[in-house]
């Protein structure tokens, strides 16, 4: 029995071991950013009413984007996405947040410098 049980905890460790390689791997990525505000289009476009599933959205790419890093990265895909459509409405964007119950450290505007994020 005692061979058995040394095999499962090695693989316990194995696979806990796995597990934090794969977590400190992740990284924000501009298409994880792009999925999760994708349902906001039509809100921000003044096209529709705000739609649950932009909140969740937003509230699934605020809680992956952990540390700062991720929030630059979060930002500056942002900001680069806005910046190619022409009917943005900014201040519906600001108030998204509010909306969805989340807070954003930083305002919702093409002029934030993401840089200090």
């Amino acid at each position: 029995m005692a061979k058995s049980d040394g095999t499962v905890i090695f693989l316990v460790i194995l696979l806990m071991a796995a597990a934090f390689r794969y977590e400190t791997m992740a990284r924000m990525t501009c298409g994880m950013v792009y999925h999760a505000v994708s349902p906001c289009l039509g809100y921000l476009t003044s096209k529709h009413g705000l739609r649950l599933r932009c909140c969740e959205g937003l509230t699934l790419l605020y809680s992956a984007a952990r540390s700062g890093r991720d929030r630059r990265i979060a930002c500056r895909c942002l900001k680069n996405a806005a910046s190619r459509m022409r009917n943005i409405n900014y201040q519906r964007a600001s108030h998204l947040q509010g909306a969805c119950g989340i807070q954003i450290p930083y305002k919702i505007s093409p002029r934030t410098d993401c840089s200090s994020v």
